[in-house]
Formats: structure tokens, C-alpha cells, sequence
């Protein structure tokens, strides 16, 4: 898969196009709670639970997002400030939400309930 290279001021992410619908999920969406945040992606788009928290975290650990954790309760999800340089680079490049479910499938088993599986290209945020 190709990548686009988006330049901010912000060193280079790779984004893969789960962390990329996520960060525009996050973007269009006002859910506060990380827990109700994967509970809705599970269910939009037939993703599993883990693989949702598994993308959250690695988002975390790159300094896009920030969540409560078990040491650290009641902190909201929400975008830091590389997380919404990151969110506007993408939809400087025409990124939308809409876009992710119109894609055709990657691979056989990706599909999202009712809906034709995903396929973006990686993007280089940076």
C-alpha cells in the first residue's frame, strides 16, 4: 500500500488506516469515555474489542490520544495537541470518515457489518 506524506509541525507518524478512522472518528465525534468510544466502534464497524483497544493504546503511546487507565481513572479520551495537528493533516488531505467505509476490502476477512470492508492507504504524517 502506498503512503501520502503530509507535512506539519510535527515529526513523522506512521498512521495506519484503522488509527487514521479512529482520529477522525474522535474528531466527529463527542464520546468521552474511551470504554463507550470502543463499544461504538465495535459496533459501527463490526471491529473487535481488543483490536479497538489495542489501536487506542499504540495512539496513546505515540502521543495522539489521551485516556484514563487503571492508574489513572477519569481522564477523558480526547485528541493532545500532536493527536489534533495529526487530525487536521488528514483532513487537509481530504480524509473523511465517510471514505473509510467505501473502500474495498483488504484482505477477505475485514468487513464491516452492512457496509463494504476498508481499504486506505497508510499515511506519513510528518
Amino acid at each position: 500500500m502506498g503512503q501520502v506524506a503530509i507535512t506539519t509541525r510535527v515529526e513523522k507518524v506512521s498512521l495506519t488506516k484503522r488509527e487514521q478512522l479512529i482520529l477522525l472518528e474522535i474528531g466527529n465525534d463527542a464520546i468521552d469515555s474511551a470504554s463507550a468510544f470502543v463499544g461504538y466502534l465495535s459496533e459501527e464497524y463490526g471491529f473487535s474489542k481488543s483490536s479497538v483497544w489495542y489501536n487506542l493504546n499504540r495512539l496513546k503511546e505515540k502521543g495522539i490520544l489521551s485516556f484514563a487507565s487503571k492508574d489513572e481513572p477519569g481522564i477523558p479520551l480526547v485528541l493532545t495537541r500532536k493527536g489534533i495537528d495529526h487530525l487536521h493533516a488528514l483532513i487537509s488531505v481530504g480524509m473523511r470518515v465517510e471514505d473509510f467505509a467505501e473502500m474495498p476490502a483488504v484482505a477477505p476477512n475485514l468487513s464491516i457489518k452492512g457496509r463494504a470492508p476498508l481499504m486506505v492507504p497508510n499515511i506519513m504524517i510528518g
